[in-house]
C-alpha cells in the first residue's frame, strides 16, 4: 500500500463546506490501496465557526493524523472585530500577510513535516487549499525530499469573485502561476477553473485535472426522516452564507409575493448573513422564513431529505466559478431544486446535465417570483425525473478513484524521470 501525506488546513472535529471533500478522500483512499497520513493544525487551538465531531467517525482507524501547533490570528481579529476595526482585519488578512493570515502557520507546518518524513515512507504529498497559503509548501518540499506534489484547489485564488484592483490582480496572478508552474499536477474542482490554468496561466493541459466535489451515498442511509406534513410546502436551503456570499436576489422576491403564499415555509439551516437577517427584517419577512443556526452535517442531510423544494443562491455573476458543495447533495436527494446562479456558470451546468431543478438568473427579481409561484403550484403535481447516471458521476468512491488514478499517474511519471 502506498503512503499520501495529506496537507489540510481544515479538517476533522473542523466542519463545514472545506472539510467534506478531503474528509471524503482520506475516508475512501484506503480502499484504492493509499494510506492516507495527514497533517492539520490542532483544532483546539483554531478559532472556527463550525465543529462536529461526527465526523471524526468517518475516519478510518489505520489513518495517522499529526496535529501541528499554531498561533491562530483569528483569536486577535475577534478583538478587532469587537472594536470595530474589520477595515484593519482586511489590511491584515491578504495585504500585509499575503496571500492570507494563515501563512503564519507554515513555520510549524514544516517543523512537523519534517518529523513525518523522517518517521513514515511518503509516496506523494497532496496539498489543498484555501487556505492558499499552503501552497507556499510546495516548491520547499520538492527541494528538500524530491517528493511530488498534487495540488488540489477546492476554490480558485486569482479568479475568485472578489474584488481587486489591477495592481493586486497582477500579484494574485504572479504567485499562483509560480505556484502552478512548481508543483507536479493540479486538480481543479469546476471545468471553468480547470479552462482558466489552461488557458489564462499556459499550464498544459495534461498537468491538470477536473475532480469536483461530491455526495456520499452512505450519508442518507440510515436517516430517520420525520413525516413532513402534506399541507405545509418547505423550502430548504442547507449551507453556510458568508460575505458577498449572501441571499439577497431570493429575499427581494420573497417580499414581494409575502402576502400571497400560505401553508408555505423558507429555511435557511446554517444561517444568513449579518446583512441578510437586517434585511429580512426590513421585508418583513419573519413570518415565513426560519433560521437555524449551524448543525451537524448529519442534521443537515436530514434536514436535505425532510424538505419539499431545495434552494441554491448565488447572488450575481461573480460566482460563475464557483459550485457550492451542497449543490450534489442536492442532486441526490431526489428533491427539485429551485437555483437563483448564473446561467452560465458551472453550477447551472450540473443543474442541467442532472435534470435536477429550474434555473433563474440572481438578477431576475420577477422571473425568481413566478418560479417561487410555480413551485408551490405544482407541488405535487408533476412527474421529476433526475438524470441518475450522470448524477452518479458524483459519487465519493468514484471521485477518490479517480484522486487515486492521478496519483499513480504523478508516482509512475516522477520513477521514470528518476531512471
Amino acid at each position: 500500500m502506498k503512503s499520501v501525506l495529506i496537507i489540510a488546513y481544515f479538517f476533522p472535529p473542523l466542519s463545514g463546506g472545506g472539510v467534506q471533500r478531503t474528509l471524503k478522500f482520506v475516508k475512501y483512499l484506503p480502499i484504492f490501496n493509499y494510506k492516507p497520513i495527514v497533517l492539520t493544525p490542532s483544532p483546539i487551538l483554531l478559532r472556527y465557526y463550525a465543529y462536529d465531531k461526527g465526523l471524526l467517525k468517518e475516519i478510518p482507524e489505520s489513518v495517522k493524523i499529526y496535529n501541528s501547533f499554531i498561533l491562530d490570528l483569528n483569536w486577535f481579529f475577534k478583538i478587532l472585530y469587537g472594536l470595530k476595526l474589520t477595515k484593519l482585519v482586511n489590511f491584515i488578512n491578504g495585504t500585509l500577510l499575503f496571500p492570507d493570515y494563515q501563512i503564519q502557520w507554515l513555520p510549524f507546518a514544516k517543523m512537523k513535516i519534517k518529523k513525518i518524513m523522517k518517521k513514515e515512507k511518503i509516496d506523494i504529498i497532496y496539498i489543498t487549499s484555501p487556505p492558499h497559503s499552503t501552497q507556499i509548501l510546495v516548491k520547499w518540499i520538492k527541494n528538500l525530499f524530491q517528493v511530488p506534489v498534487v495540488i488540489d484547489f477546492r476554490d480558485p485564488f486569482t479568479f475568485n469573485y472578489k474584488r481587486k484592483s489591477s495592481n493586486f490582480f497582477n500579484k494574485c496572478f504572479t504567485f499562483e502561476k509560480k505556484i502552478l508552474e512548481s508543483t507536479d499536477f493540479i486538480i481543479a474542482n469546476t471545468p471553468l477553473n480547470k479552462k482558466n490554468y489552461v488557458e489564462k496561466f499556459h499550464i498544459p493541459e495534461n498537468k491538470v485535472d477536473l475532480i469536483t466535489n461530491g455526495f456520499d451515498q452512505s450519508d442518507f442511509e440510515n436517516i430517520k426522516i420525520e413525516k413532513v406534513e402534506d399541507r405545509k410546502i418547505l423550502f430548504s436551503h442547507i449551507g453556510h452564507f458568508h460575505g458577498e456570499y449572501n441571499a439577497h436576489p431570493f429575499l427581494y422576491a420573497l417580499s414581494k409575493i409575502k402576502h400571497k403564499v400560505r401553508n408555505v415555509e423558507f429555511r435557511f439551516i446554517g444561517g444568513l448573513t449579518y446583512q441578510d437577517k437586517k434585511l429580512v427584517k426590513k421585508l418583513k419577512l419573519e413570518n415565513i422564513i426560519k433560521i437555524v443556526d449551524y448543525c451537524s452535517h448529519e442534521k443537515a442531510v436530514e434536514y436535505n431529505q425532510r424538505s419539499s423544494y431545495l434552494l441554491l443562491i448565488q447572488p450575481n455573476k461573480e460566482f460563475k466559478n464557483y459550485i457550492p458543495g451542497k449543490t450534489f447533495e442536492y442532486i441526490n436527494s431526489n428533491k427539485k431544486i429551485l437555483a437563483i446562479i448564473p446561467k452560465n456558470g458551472s453550477c447551472a451546468e450540473i443543474i442541467r446535465n442532472t435534470k435536477t431543478g429550474e434555473i433563474i438568473s440572481p438578477d431576475n427579481i420577477d422571473e425568481i417570483v413566478d418560479s417561487i409561484l410555480g413551485y408551490i403550484e405544482n407541488y405535487k403535481k408533476e412527474d421529476f425525473e433526475p438524470n441518475w447516471a450522470e448524477i452518479k458521476k458524483y459519487e465519493r468512491k468514484n471521485l477518490t478513484k479517480k484522486l487515486k488514478n492521478i496519483f499513480d499517474e504523478v508516482i509512475d511519471h516522477q520513477k521514470s524521470r528518476n531512471k
